[in-house]
C-alpha cells in the first residue's frame, strides 16, 4: 500500500519474477491477475474492490507460510472525488485491516527532494497504524535514484519507531530484506 506512483506495481511484478520458485498461483491468463478468491480488477467484479494483482509465494520455516502480495490502489492525500475511486481506497484499507502483514510503500527518492509531497497525511496515519505491529514495513522505495540516500535519512527520522527496509523496486536491490522479513512473520 502507499500512494500513487510510489512503485508498489512494479515492486510486486519483480518480486514475482526474483521468487519465481516460490510462487503457488500463477495469476490467470488474460486478466489483470486478480485469482484466488478476489475475482475481479480494477473498474469491475466487487465492490470496493482493491485488488489489481495478487500472488501466493511459501516463505516461513520449509515454505509453509503463505504470502499473499496484494497490489492495492494507491492511497490518495484526502477524499478522493470519483465515487469509484472511494470504493478503491476503501477496499484498500479493509485489505490492510484484515492482512497479518502490511508493506507500506514510499518513495525515498521524493523523501530527498520534498519530504511534505512524499509524506502525505495518509503515509503518517498508516505509519502510526503500523507502528509496533510486528507484521508492518515501510518499503523506502527508489532507492536507484540519487536522492534516494537523503531521502531515507529523512524517513527514518520521520518515523523513528518504524521497521524501514530501503529497497529499488526497479533493479531490485533489498528484496533479500523483504524476503527475511517475511519468513520472520511465520
Amino acid at each position: 500500500m502507499g500512494q500513487p506512483g510510489t512503485g508498489k506495481s512494479t515492486f510486486l511484478h519483480t518480486f514475482a519474477r526474483l521468487y519465481a520458485d516460490r510462487l503457488l498461483a500463477l495469476p490467470a491468463a488474460g486478466s489483470s491477475g486478480a485469482n484466488l478468491g478476489y475475482g475481479g480488477s480494477y473498474g469491475g467484479g466487487e465492490r470496493g474492490l482493491s485488488v489489481a494483482v495478487q500472488y501466493d509465494f511459501a516463505f516461513g520455516q520449509r515454505g509453509r507460510g503463505v504470502v499473499r502480495l496484494i497490489d492495492t490502489a494507491g492511497l490518495p492525500d484526502g477524499l478522493p472525488s470519483q465515487a469509484f475511486e472511494r470504493e478503491w481506497l476503501v477496499g484498500t484499507l479493509k485489505t490492510v485491516y484484515v492482512s497479518d502483514v502490511v508493506l507500506h510503500m514510499m518513495d525515498a527518492a521524493e523523501a530527498g527532494d520534498d519530504l511534505a509531497v512524499a509524506v502525505a497525511e495518509v503515509d503518517r496515519v498508516l505509519a502510526a497504524y503500523g507502528q509496533g505491529r510486528p507484521g508492518y514495513a515501510l518499503l523506502a522505495n527508489k532507492m536507484d535514484l540519487p536522492a534516494a540516500q537523503w531521502g531515507l535519512l529523512r524517513l527514518r527520522e520521520t518515523f523513528p519507531h518504524n521497521y524501514i527496509i530501503p529497497v529499488s523496486a526497479l533493479q531490485g536491490t533489498g528484496f533479500r530484506l523483504v524476503e527475511g522479513f517475511l519468513a520472520r512473520q511465520f
